[in-house]
C-alpha cells in the first residue's frame, strides 16, 4: 500500500496484491478493515473467516461439468492478450439510471426484469468485440443479432455456475495441476467496490478484462 498526498490536498492511494490471496471483493473487505481500524474499532464488522477446506478438491476428484474456459484450441485468432497494450486506451464510462433505462428500452417484454449486471455486461461485451474485431466470427455473431441475444448468452453462463460447476473446477485444478484459463474468446468482468473518487481502478488497460465499480455523480445517480 502506499498513499501520496497532494499539495491540493488530496492524495493517491495505491495498493498492490497476490490475486492468489483474494478477489476483490475480499480486496474490498480488507480496505474496509483497516479503515475501520484506523478510525478506532478493534473487531472489524465483518468477522475473518478461513475456511480453506471449501477451496479443497473432492476424494476421489472428478471433472462433472464441461469447462471451455480451460479448453485447449489451435486457433488463437480471438486472442486479446496478445495486444501491444501499449496501443490500448484506458477510459471509464457512467452507467446511470437513465442508460439502464434505454438499453432496456431496447429489449422484448420477456426480458424487461433482466438485472442491470446482465444488461451492462452484454452490452460491453458486445461494444468491445465489436471494436476489436480480433474474431470476425464472433463479431458478425455479436453485431447482426440485437443485444437480447448477447444478454442470453449471460443468462445461460450465469445458470450453469451452480455449486456443483465450482466443485468441478476445483477437482480440475487439483487433476490438471491449475492450467491457464483459455484466452481465445474469453473475457473477464470483474466487479471492485465504489466511492467518490476522482479515479478509481486499475492503473493501466488490459485487454481481456473491464472492471465495474460503483460510484455516485454530482447528480446523486
Amino acid at each position: 500500500m502506499q498513499v501520496t498526498r497532494l499539495r491540493c490536498g488530496g492524495f493517491i492511494f495505491a495498493l498492490r496484491l497476490n490475486h492468489t490471496m483474494s478477489d476483490a471483493p475480499g480486496l474490498i473487505q480488507f480496505l474496509n478493515t483497516i479503515g475501520e481500524m484506523a478510525q478506532g474499532l478493534y473487531v472489524p464488522s465483518p468477522l475473518p473467516i478461513w475456511q480453506r477446506e471449501l477451496l479443497k478438491a473432492r476424494n476421489p476428484p472428478r471433472i462433472t461439468r464441461i469447462h471451455h474456459e480451460f479448453e485447449k484450441v489451435s486457433n488463437t485468432k480471438g486472442t486479446l492478450m496478445a495486444m501491444d497494450e501499449n496501443n490500448l486506451v484506458h477510459r471509464s464510462f457512467f452507467f446511470g439510471p437513465e442508460e439502464i433505462r434505454t438499453l432496456k428500452n431496447r429489449l422484448p417484454a420477456n426480458l424487461s426484469a433482466c438485472s442491470t449486471f446482465e444488461v451492462l455486461m452484454a452490452c460491453v461485451w458486445r461494444c468491445r468485440t465489436i471494436t476489436f474485431a480480433v474474431d470476425l466470427d464472433e463479431v458478425e455473431m455479436l453485431c447482426k443479432n440485437p443485444l437480447e441475444f448477447a444478454i442470453r448468452l449471460v443468462k445461460k453462463a450465469k445458470v450453469e455456475m451452480s455449486q456443483e460447476y465450482i466443485k468441478s473446477v476445483v477437482d480440475l485444478m487439483f487433476i490438471k495441476g491449475r492450467p491457464l484459463f483459455m484466452q481465445p474468446g474469453n473475457y473477464i468482468r470483474s466487479i471492485l467496490g465504489g466511492g467518490k473518487p476522482v479515479y478509481g481502478g486499475v492503473a493501466r488497460a488490459l485487454p481481456i478484462i473491464s472492471f465495474r465499480m460503483w460510484f455516485r455523480n454530482n447528480k446523486g445517480e
